[in-house]
């Protein structure tokens, strides 16, 4: 316990920005001598924080006196190191105490090449979308179109609803037979049911479906929520027998043409278990980087609801501000303007005044 006290990355920062006091392990993480880092203004730690984000967090931190955020750290050798900070805040003395730690980069995660990563990393994720919400439908269909045209390899994504995402190579025989017929569409359910029940991320399993074709299905997984499944289907076996005495009496028991189905039942694919395997392996990579690209769309959403709500918090902090605030961010002065004046200054969170000295400092700027 003593140990990891005196490895954390403390920092204390008052509401000025000025850092006044901060542990041995911090500054050497900031790549600062302990007796420099007191006094500095915290904007120049290279931190990837603006001066309205400080100021915001700043004060979320001293309202409900613990707040966390995330932003990055770029080192000497230009190197960002994303970092996750929480601060609680002191009332007493009037200031923060911020703890850093160094967290891995979402980008450098690789969930594609093992799928139970994501899986593992995530195990309480909670999603309201479903999956036609989170991954992009018109791409993935291109994809599976040139797939098709390709190997001839049927495929259908279908979400946890039946709605159906990405489709191709689907045969006649279950779209204008099986699946029109409520006694045999009964069939196909149950079949749907069985395939994918208790079925686990990165696995496939195959099938022979109530109406007597080969189906085989892998999930699509977001944290520990199946979203949906891919399939690859309908079709026999080259080293199979059809049975057709079978698929004749299933046309009089549901009424079918019976020339017609027989037509379709002949245009099923035939595929080895070599050419299935191999395209559920691909299947299964492919479950496993929509799950990844969904989980990132997801983040890109929330990131997003977030800064809204950050918005939405700094302009409630700029509106409780009696008067403009005036600060100083290196060469630069400027007052910043933050509720409507009796004045006809109607400004809003912007630079109304830029001091002289600046110009008398910089000639060239003039030019």
């Amino acid at each position: 316990m003593e140990q990891n006290t005196i490895n954390d990355k403390i920092m204390m920062v008052n509401a000025q920005g000025i850092v006044l006091g901060a542990s041995a392990a911090c500054a050497e993480f900031l790549e600062q001598k302990l007796e420099q880092l007191n006094g500095i203004y915290i904007l120049d730690l290279n931190f990837g924080l603006t001066l309205t984000q400080f100021l915001a967090y700043f004060e979320k931190i001293k309202k409900d006196h613990h707040f966390a955020f995330k932003t990055y750290f770029t080192n000497q050798a230009n190197h960002m190191i994303h970092i996750d900070v929480r601060g609680i805040y002191v009332d007493s003395q009037e200031l923060v105490l911020l703890n850093i730690s160094t967290g891995v980069p979402e980008e450098t995660k690789n969930y594609f090449s093992d799928p139970k990563k994501l899986l593992m990393e995530f195990p309480t994720t909670a999603v309201e979308l479903s999956l036609g919400d989170v991954m992009d439908a018109t791409l993935f269909q291109n994809i599976m179109d040139y797939f098709y045209e390709l190997t001839g390899i049927p495929v259908g994504i279908i979400d946890m609803n039946g709605n159906i995402i990405v489709k191709e190579g689907w045969q006649d025989i279950c779209v204008n037979f099986h699946r029109l017929n409520p006694a045999s569409c009964k069939n196909c359910l149950e079949s749907d049911f069985e395939i994918t029940k208790g079925i686990e991320v990165g696995e496939y399993r195959s099938y022979k479906c109530k109406n007597n074709l080969w189906d085989i299905a892998t999930p699509i997984y977001l944290g520990n929520q199946r979203m949906g499944h891919i399939y690859l289907g309908q079709f026999f076996y080259t080293d199979e027998s059809i049975d057709y005495d079978y698929f004749q009496n299933q046309a009089r028991e549901f009424g079918f043409d019976e020339e017609a189905y027989m037509a379709a039942l002949e245009r099923v694919p035939r595929f080895s278990h070599r050419q299935v395997e191999t395209a559920m392996k691909f299947y299964t990579k492919m479950a496993s980087y929509i799950s990844q690209l969904s989980f990132t769309n997801i983040k890109i959403h929330q990131t997003m609801i977030e800064l809204y709500n950050v918005m939405n918090f700094q302009n409630a902090l700029m509106d409780a501000v009696p008067s403009p605030i005036f600060t100083r961010i290196k060469i630069w002065s400027i007052l910043v303007a933050t509720k409507p004046s009796k004045r006809r200054l109607v400004w809003r969170h912007r630079i109304i005044s830029v001091k002289r000295w600046f110009f008398r400092k910089n000639p060239l700027s003039r030019l």
